[in-house]
């Protein structure tokens, strides 16, 4: 069996070498390309995820103060009900009632001395 080989010239030959040359670059910048992504998207993405959570905890800290506040009107405004209940009736509130008034009220307590309490929960956990 013969090999057929066509030589059209230094025209042909001219434009192959830019063709590979041409295809050798883009390989190149192709590789280097799945390596910025691979190497690179695995730092990044946890730095970016942390920026936007720590974004995140910032608006938290402004919705602790609205849910105290709300907290405070909710737990004061229920006791007077219960008061009010109580009197209206001649009777006391129920034991349960009174118990779960009390978690609700020390709850409040411990989110209104929650900046007293952080530093040192903090401090025994790091």
């Amino acid at each position: 069996m013969a090999i057929q080989t066509t030589d059209h010239g230094p025209a042909q030959d001219e434009r192959r070498g830019k063709a590979v040359g041409v295809t050798a670059v883009l390989a190149t910048a192709g590789a280097v390309g799945a390596c910025a992504l691979c190497c690179t998207l695995p730092v990044a993405f946890p730095a970016v995820a942390l920026g936007l959570l720590g974004g995140g905890v910032a608006v938290l800290g402004l919705a602790n103060r609205i849910m105290i506040l709300a907290g405070l009107v909710a737990v004061v405004s229920a006791w007077a009900w219960l008061w009010m209940q109580s009197r209206r009736t001649g009777k006391r509130p129920a034991r349960l009632t009174l118990r779960l008034m009390a978690v609700a009220t020390l709850l409040l307590v411990l989110a209104l001395a929650w900046p007293l309490v952080e530093r040192p929960l903090l401090a025994l956990l790091l």
